[in-house]
């Protein structure tokens, strides 16, 4: 509707409240969010999420923007994209560590714990890893289910077998 329209028009317009303008300026400048996200080396954010943070500070910049400062809306967005974007990085790489891809033991694994893990490996992947997240590191079952999308019932009856096979082993 507003593609012959250069960004000080749709500014304008979204100022008095046409919502097709912003919605046309969000199109115009998705471009620009899906450049910069394919530009990251390191991502530590989904594609959804990132744009999403976009948005928003796209809907930041439309706010804070003055034309006075002799800048243009496409400098002044891109140079507010560029500082969000490390800090966003930085929130969701600390949130991603305190996932279980990251967690890694200090102590590390006894040999006993290898020889289990192999064993189970050869049985079924799902019990290694239920052996890995729930006995060795303590996990409790209703977070390891709700984690891996698992039904509770059933996690629960393999925990419960994986627990005796341990037991026979120990034994």
């Amino acid at each position: 509707m507003y593609y012959n329209y250069n960004d000080y028009e749709l500014i304008y317009l979204i100022q008095n409240g046409v919502e097709e303008a912003l919605k046309e300026l969000y199109n115009k400048y998705s471009h620009l969010l899906y450049k910069f996200y394919y530009q990251q080396e390191n991502r530590y954010i989904s594609k959804g999420d990132f744009l999403q943070e976009g948005y928003m500070v796209l809907q930041k910049a439309l706010e804070t923007y003055n034309e006075q400062k002799c800048i243009s809306f496409y400098t002044y967005f891109s140079i507010c994209l560029k500082r969000k974007i490390p800090r966003i990085n930085s929130l969701n790489l600390e949130q991603s560590k305190n996932t279980l891809d990251y967690i890694k033991d200090n102590n590390g694994y006894s040999n006993i714990t290898y020889v289990i893990f192999k064993e189970l490996a050869l049985e079924s992947s799902e019990l290694c890893q239920l052996f890995k997240y729930c006995v060795v590191r303590g996990m409790p079952i209703k977070t390891y289910s709700r984690l891996f999308n698992k039904e509770y019932e059933k996690t629960y009856y393999m925990y419960k077998k994986l627990i005796e096979k341990l037991r026979k082993k120990v034994d």
